[in-house]
């Protein structure tokens, strides 16, 4: 699964677990934690698209296997020719194309279902996620927002954002530093309360003080 369907999985995943009924909210996270991804010979015919048919040429390493796949793209990891690791982004062909069709067709499912609860708004759902899918599947859009906060924080001591290499950027393909760390849920799973403290107020700290 991915596009539409896998993104409002994903955001339904997210909801009170009041709000949706268990059957529902399980089907959902089971969702929200899966994504396929494409074969090579997809990847390879995107890249060429995107980058120009000297694309592998501009690598001196490119991962096949993607070290991560969402609702609508995966990440490769990748070596420039300089020797850079970065992590390439490649969205899913055609996902920006049906955003609209797919979330209304989903929305109608869910409606006739009968699993939904009364009184939940599930229009105004369906709008945001079409408004959030439509910005996600603009590359272009998320380069400049990242550069944006690249720029604000690449003195900060305890945030670091990615450099964007926009000679290997399209509307379809993003190329950033590749940045070694630890997720969120393995911290979250951590024995050392001083850990997750020291995220807590750094983040609370370093928002408060970009805004």
């Amino acid at each position: 699964m991915r596009g539409a369907a896998l993104k409002l999985g994903q955001m339904f995943s997210m909801q009170d677990e009041a709000l949706l009924p268990p059957d529902l909210a399980l089907v959902m996270e089971r969702v929200r934690k899966s994504a396929d991804f494409m074969p090579w010979s997809q990847v390879a015919t995107t890249l060429e698209k995107e980058l120009g048919e000297d694309w592998s040429s501009k690598f001196s390493s490119f991962d096949k296997i993607p070290i991560a796949a969402a609702s609508i793209g995966q990440v490769h990891k990748a070596v420039t020719q300089n020797g850079l690791e970065v992590a390439v982004k490649i969205q899913y062909p055609g996902i920006d194309k049906s955003i609209h069709s797919d979330i209304d067709n989903l929305g109608s499912l869910m409606k006739f279902s009968g699993f939904l609860p009364a009184g939940m708004h599930l229009d105004k759902s369906l709008a945001n996620a079409k408004t959030e899918l439509m910005w996600e599947t603009d590359y272009i859009r998320e380069a400049e927002c990242q550069m944006q906060f690249y720029n604000l924080l690449k003195d900060d001591s305890v945030f670091k954002v990615p450099l964007v290499i926009k000679e290997l950027s399209s509307k379809h393909v993003i190329t950033t530093e590749y940045a070694h760390g630890v997720s969120i849920d393995t911290l979250a799973l951590s024995n050392s309360e001083e850990a997750r403290n020291w995220v807590l107020i750094d983040s609370i700290l370093s928002v408060s003080y970009t805004h």
